[in-house]
């Protein structure tokens, strides 16, 4: 059997669909935030919104929180602290910032419109969460998915891989 880099342990491979996914929402928001002008909140564009509100409410609280609550630990004691030092520091960052989007995208639906000084705003903020959070990924892609394989055995893998949120839902 042959396996590629990501799917070494299942808890890595969740980790990297959710890294997938996160991407996907972050390259569609980078588009929507690049208009230069307040787009009209047509149904397309509702729809579009809260389903932007969904995926980033999910990495910003359950895939932060379990990789705080799983991951983090346990590297720290296989002696990368470093490493969760920095990721945890660009999620105390990122959290704000996606609270920020997040609150205006609601604003923006509960108004039924996006008035000029509001989308500036927005577009400003848009675009450091989509840079900030598209630079910890790639970090969690290339360091946190290698280390996974390195500190997890099969059934820890399997325990770990077992608690994530979208197992239990499952």
């Amino acid at each position: 059997m042959t396996h590629d880099f990501f799917d070494q342990t299942q808890v890595s491979a969740l980790l990297h669909g959710e890294h997938q996914t996160t991407l996907a929402a972050l390259a569609d928001l980078d588009r929507f935030a690049g208009q230069r002008t307040p787009p009209t909140l047509d149904e397309p564009t509702r729809a579009f919104l809260l389903h932007l509100d969904r995926v980033i409410e999910e990495d910003v609280t359950a895939h932060f929180a379990f990789e705080e609550t799983h991951i983090f630990p346990r590297l720290s004691e296989a002696g990368a602290a470093f490493m969760v030092e920095m990721l945890q520091a660009e999620h105390d960052d990122i959290r704000p910032l996606a609270g920020r989007v997040r609150q205006a995208m609601v604003v923006f639906l509960e108004c039924g419109g996006i008035a000029p000084a509001s989308w500036k705003t927005f577009r400003t903020d848009a675009q450091s969460l989509v840079a900030q959070e598209t630079f910890h990924v790639q970090k969690e892609e290339m360091g946190l998915l290698a280390a996974i394989s390195q500190i997890l055995g099969e059934a820890e893998d399997a325990t770990i891989a077992a608690a994530h949120p979208k197992r239990k839902d499952a």
